[in-house]
């Protein structure tokens, strides 16, 4: 019976003793992730690179986004939150990316560009975040990168306005319906004269 009582004894101890030593190593595997995190997004690098500094109207130019992570450390993601103005039509729009990042990798993803409006486009990375293995933080890497692209309309393939019917004018029919143009002919106007 005595060693049915050390048993129960033994069996409460360590099982006290074991949930103490599982939450060590959690609180420590959690404060190692986080450390390890800040080092890995001190080491990794984001840049924004283009082919060309010019494109024509309705041309299409890849816009890479590419990443350098110097550390064997991995990562669950990187955001990137990327910015694209044109200030000659006010537009100013923002994206958000999403990469897995692995460890020592040199990675590039080219974002297809159609280029529908006249102008010089900026395209900024305004930040980059690494999330920490296990989920628990981000962490904000460094990236001061831009590129901008200056879009020229394209002299051979844009349609020229056909100004034939502003010469010609309108017909008597569309003069006597549309709003604005009153055809009538005007007669007998009396003058006001205040008394």
């Amino acid at each position: 019976m005595i060693w049915l009582v050390v048993l129960v004894m033994l069996y409460d101890y360590f099982r006290v003793a074991f949930l103490m030593a599982a939450l060590i190593i959690a609180a420590l595997s959690g404060a190692a992730d986080v450390l390890l995190a800040y080092l890995m997004a001190g080491r990794t690098e984001v840049k924004l690179e283009t082919d060309l500094t010019s494109v024509l109207n309705n041309d299409t130019m890849p816009v890479r986004v590419h990443i350098i992570s110097h550390t064997f450390i991995p990562s669950s993601e990187i955001k990137i939150e990327l910015r694209t103005t044109d200030g000659f039509f006010g537009i100013d729009e923002k994206t958000e990316i999403v990469y897995p990042l692995f460890s020592k990798e040199n990675f590039s993803e080219k974002l297809p560009v159609i280029f529908q409006r006249l102008g010089t486009w900026r395209f900024q990375i305004e930040s980059a975040s690494v999330r920490d293995f296990l989920g628990f933080v981000d962490m904000r890497t460094l990236t001061e990168t831009s590129a901008e692209v200056t879009v020229f309309p394209d002299a051979e393939n844009d349609a020229t306005i056909d100004r034939q019917q502003s010469e010609d004018g309108m017909s008597e029919a569309d003069e006597s319906v549309r709003h604005g143009h009153d055809t009538s002919d005007v007669t007998d106007i009396r003058e006001y004269v205040p008394v």
